[in-house]
């Protein structure tokens, strides 16, 4: 017979794990080596994969935290100069406000409107927060 008429040819073609079983002990032999291969689901999976999550949660608080802390600073500082500005003024001092606030400046120019944007989303924020809970309440 020719190779190619052969069906052990055409068994080769088959990948292993389409093909039928032949004997009882191939199928016996092949469970062996899969248990052997196959390791058991280790129970402290799921409390290493919640520590992941529950840290980086955390982390992310802590970030935010920063974040909103470094603000509020900044904030302040610049509130407290324009606050000291307009005092000087008041008081009638000769007094260079382009120079005291950075005008001219462009770096300077864009952290004032950076700044002024996000107190005014944070006043918007707070606003609608309000009128939500006023709605509550009645």
């Amino acid at each position: 017979l020719p190779r190619v008429a052969q069906a052990s040819t055409w068994k080769l073609m088959i990948p292993r794990a389409f093909r039928k079983t032949d004997s009882p002990l191939e199928a016996l032999e092949r469970k062996k080596v899969k248990a052997q291969r196959s390791k058991g689901w280790n129970p402290a999976t799921v409390f290493i994969v919640l520590g992941l999550v529950v840290g980086s949660n955390a982390i992310n608080i802590i970030k935010l935290r920063k974040d909103t802390l470094n603000f509020s600073r900044q904030t302040d500082a610049r509130l407290h100069l324009l606050r000291e500005v307009v005092e000087r003024v008041k008081n009638g001092e000769d007094v260079d406000v382009e120079k005291e606030l950075g005008s001219g400046d462009p770096t300077q120019e864009k952290e004032w409107e950076q700044m002024m944007n996000e107190i005014e989303e944070t006043n918007m924020l707070a606003e609608a927060k309000k009128r939500r809970d006023a709605k509550r309440v009645q």
